[in-house]
């Protein structure tokens, strides 16, 4: 929670280490810069789970993935969403289930995480890939 708290009243002692002596430029405890991992995507991924860090304190990210894949279990079909009868959107009725259905895979993942306790933030996307 002190995380939480500097953001709003300032966070110099947290990039400071903590201490009255600063730490050489890079070396701070809190920093902007964003982890980036660039990967190909496999055959056999099924889904990417887009999440803050409510989420990842107390879920893993095997958890997280069987708390998605129950969820999706029986809703999808995970081929290629096919695009024949459409909706008001365009979208093939196939599609629209993918999108609804990855809606509830997020909102399952927040619940989740919530009944874990985090009192952080909880915000998901959940991203269903050609094969699931």
């Amino acid at each position: 929670t002190f995380l939480s708290v500097s953001r709003s009243l300032g966070d110099a002692w947290a990039k400071s280490g903590g201490s009255a002596n600063p730490l050489k430029a890079g070396d701070t405890i809190v920093s902007c810069v964003p982890d980036i991992f660039i990967r190909q995507v496999a055959e056999d991924d099924q889904f990417l789970i887009l999440a803050c860090d409510g989420i990842w304190d107390v879920l893993s990210d095997k958890d997280a993935c069987e708390v998605v894949r129950n969820e999706l279990q029986g809703m999808v079909s995970l081929e290629k969403p096919e695009r024949a009868q459409g909706d008001e959107s365009g979208r093939g009725s196939s599609e629209v289930i993918r999108v609804a259905a990855a809606e509830a895979a997020a909102k399952a993942l927040v619940k989740h995480a919530f009944r874990k306790g985090s009192v952080d933030n909880l915000t998901v996307v959940v991203v269903l890939l050609n094969k699931i």
